[in-house]
């Protein structure tokens, strides 16, 4: 957020109002130039909503009380140097853990005869069948901070003798193979997946 002049006190009591009248014009604009850093403007149909929560910096969120709570940015747990959504509450007072916001970093369900995606049920990835009960998941630039993440699989649930694992390659990829209960490759009737890191 840019440095934004405002005058306190002001206008002020023993002033001649014409004193203070360039002052009282800056700060007019102050508060217009403030507020369109993360809101819509005056003049916007939807003048003061949010547009966005911009948080500069990593902060530390102080000891919440009774019913308070604070969202705030802080270090991520995987990688410090990266910001993450975090929200604290009054368990445990000062000592208390704060919460990530954002553990899902992507989600998809697919059609396992083919790979191609149900309906729009994708999110921040996408989705390859290489072979027979074999899928490649392709996860957008930057959605996980390295290696270091975990995979929920689901089946459907006309695939209770189907057994889904998953193998991780890199930060954008991992692999799914479908099994049967024999261990031979089989295409799922569909098939769900989240990608979740802290």
């Amino acid at each position: 957020m840019p440095s934004i002049t405002y005058n306190l006190d002001i206008p002020d009591a023993p002033n001649d109002p014409s004193v203070d009248q360039p002052k009282m014009k800056v700060n007019t604009n102050a508060v217009d130039s403030w507020n369109a850093v993360d809101h819509y403007t005056f003049a916007d149909s939807n003048a003061g909503d949010h547009k966005q929560i911009t948080f500069p910096i990593q902060n530390a969120a102080g000891t919440q009380t009774t019913t308070e709570m604070t969202i705030y940015s802080g270090a991520g747990l995987e990688n410090i140097n990266i910001s993450q959504p975090l929200y604290k509450n009054s368990q445990g007072a000062g000592a208390a853990v704060p919460f990530p916001m954002g553990l899902v970093k992507a989600y998809g369900v697919f059609t396992g005869s083919s790979g191609a995606t149900v309906g729009a049920q994708i999110y921040n990835a996408s989705v390859a069948r290489t072979l027979l009960g074999s899928y490649t998941v392709t996860l957008s630039a930057n959605v996980v901070n390295n290696s270091n993440y975990g995979v929920l699989l689901s089946l459907d649930t006309n695939d209770l003798n189907l057994i889904a694992n998953y193998h991780i390659l890199s930060s954008t990829s991992f692999t799914i193979k479908v099994r049967s209960t024999g261990s031979v490759l089989s295409d799922p009737t569909s098939l769900t997946f989240i990608v979740y890191q802290v």
